[in-house]
């Protein structure tokens, strides 16, 4: 069973998708944000599980 930081990382992850030719992580995650709504830290935060608060349901959602 996966944790909710750890559903929310494959999600992320899953957005992202394979980067793109001259593209670095940081830009990958930069355009997961922008899809996605949320902030380039959250979503930096949620990738890197690095101090990231537990993920709601309404920022996946």
């Amino acid at each position: 069973m996966l944790t909710a930081r750890t559903e929310a990382r494959e999600l992320v992850l899953q957005i992202a998708g394979p980067l793109r030719l001259g593209e670095n992580v940081k830009g990958a995650l930069a355009r997961v944000a922008r899809t996605t709504g949320l902030t380039d830290r959250r979503v930096r935060g949620i990738c890197t599980a690095r101090r990231a608060r537990s993920p709601r349901s309404r920022w996946i959602a």
